[in-house]
């Protein structure tokens, strides 16, 4: 047979008409919050003069009470989490951040004064939050709380631990119901950036998985409202669903944002089944070369292309076209 190269433009005009069962509608562009604080940096560095880029480290930090149906979806070292990780280990490479970091107590702060930058004490005892997950204590940098913005009488109070080391991104995983959850149909998580490193790029965030989703309800496709949800009928689906699930939620906690970029997501009737469209297909999506580009072009990441074509089912390369 003879083979014809079919451009982007032809590709694009061959996905636009595809049908797509939606499994996922994502929710990022609601809980994506444009100030985020600076992590605290246990010893002085001077990110900024660092020019070597290495394969991200990215440390995840499973919640104790994560639902038990979840447990085994995620679990290392075989779990689709696992696997997210490490694609996207193997993609990204960014500056090292070189010491241990903490994320800043989340205070009301002085704006004036010789107390400027420091705690009001508004807010005492208020548990640092990374979206709707609490961030371990051992993770939570210390604080000074000053009666007003000229007092003498200020509180330092030590950060219990020494925070997250060899790590470029510290992810908080977990599962709440809140009303979040419950604001669009079929919404099974969503994910954001909660703290930044000295370049702007984010150093935490955070994937939660909503409560609600063992409601058959909310998985009509799959089973009738009166039988209970299981892990298993994920897995009795095309395979990877979950994984295509978690990627995407990690590229937003990642930064690929409306916040940053002109939208969050590829228009699906382009890029139907890429992974970073807004509603995820029920049999698979495919991470492509247009949203490592977008990495890149955000001057925080480079980008091992060649990575993604070795675990890619369909890679999609600019201007190349596709053979038949």
């Amino acid at each position: 047979m003879e083979k014809y190269q079919v451009t982007a433009v032809l590709l694009v005009s061959l996905v636009i008409g595809s049908s797509m069962a939606v499994f996922h509608t994502c929710i990022h562009d609601k809980v994506a919050v444009d100030k985020i604080p600076t992590v605290q940096l246990s010893a002085q560095q001077q990110q900024q003069n660092i020019t070597e880029f290495r394969n991200i480290r990215i440390v995840p930090q499973i919640a104790p009470d994560l639902d038990p149906r979840l447990t085994g979806l995620v679990a290392f070292p075989s779990g689709a989490l696992a696997r997210a990780l490490q694609t996207i280990t193997g993609a990204l490479l960014v500056r090292p951040i070189q010491s241990n970091f903490t994320i800043p107590y989340p205070c009301d702060q002085w704006t004036s004064g010789p107390n400027k930058g420091k705690c009001m004490p508004t807010r005492g005892g208020v548990a640092t939050r990374c979206g709707p997950l609490p961030i371990p204590a051992k993770f939570v940098g210390s604080w000074e709380t000053c009666v007003s913005a000229n007092s003498m009488v200020c509180n330092r109070t030590q950060a219990q631990g020494n925070g997250a080391s060899n790590t470029d991104f510290l992810l908080f995983v977990g599962s709440t119901n809140d009303s979040t959850c419950n604001s669009a149909p079929l919404v099974f998580s969503y994910a954001a950036p909660c703290a930044k490193d000295t370049w702007s790029r984010p150093a935490a965030g955070y994937i939660n998985f909503c409560a609600n989703v063992g409601a058959c309800s909310v998985m009509t496709r799959w089973c009738h409202s009166s039988v209970p949800f299981t892990p298993q009928k994920l897995f009795q689906q095309p395979p990877g669903i979950l994984y295509d699930l978690i990627l995407h939620e990690l590229i937003h906690a990642l930064g690929f944002s409306a916040l940053r970029f002109q939208e969050s997501h590829w228009e699906a009737r382009i890029l139907n089944h890429e992974t970073m469209t807004a509603f995820l297909p029920a049999d698979y999506t495919t991470l492509s070369n247009f949203t490592l580009a977008f990495f890149e072009d955000s001057g925080w990441y480079r980008v091992n292309y060649s990575y993604l074509s070795t675990i890619s089912q369909f890679d999609l390369r600019w201007g190349q076209g596709v053979h038949f």
